[in-house]
């Protein structure tokens, strides 16, 4: 008999040997964190938007509850190096793909994310990504809704040219 000597495949994916219990925060504290959040949703001294909000409307949904549902089943207790790998990773990805992918897209949110949340504590991290999250479902709910009505606009211009 043939004995195959096969390599070991490599684990990408984050580990959550983490047995912390869940991320408990008083409505105070939610509260509280949310207002230190909304510095990063401000507009810059010109009136245009946050670099954050620029790069929340670009990341789709899916992309966001893929990392959102990373760092929640591990109670956003994820070492800071576990993380890093992560977004590194997604940054790498994002890099190597096509103009108009939709990972290409998602570049702006992970270089932004990498460069200002890397190092916020568990709870912070909890608000921002609910906060983020909520940010981008109502981004892409005004995105469906103004092809929606740009849809309808079209239809009843041809009805009025008829």
């Amino acid at each position: 008999m043939i004995k195959i000597n096969r390599e070991e495949k490599t684990d990408y994916s984050l580990s959550f040997q983490n047995t912390n219990d869940e991320v408990k925060i008083s409505l105070e504290e939610k509260k509280e964190l949310q207002d230190k959040f909304n510095k990063y949703l401000d507009k810059n001294s010109n009136g245009e938007d946050s670099d954050l909000t620029k790069a929340l409307k670009e990341i789709t949904l899916s992309q966001m509850n893929r990392f959102y549902s990373l760092m929640e089943n591990s109670n956003f207790s994820l070492k800071d190096k576990e993380v890093e790998d992560f977004v590194n990773k997604q940054l790498e990805r994002a890099t190597n793909s096509k103009d108009g992918d939709e990972l290409k897209k998602s570049e702006k949110f992970y270089t932004y994310y990498k460069d200002k949340f890397l190092k916020l504590d568990k709870k912070e991290m909890k608000v921002a990504f609910e906060i983020m999250k909520d940010l981008v479902r109502y981004y892409e709910g005004v995105e469906k809704i103004e092809s929606i009505d740009g849809i309808l606009k079209n239809l009843n211009e041809k009805e009025v040219d008829k």
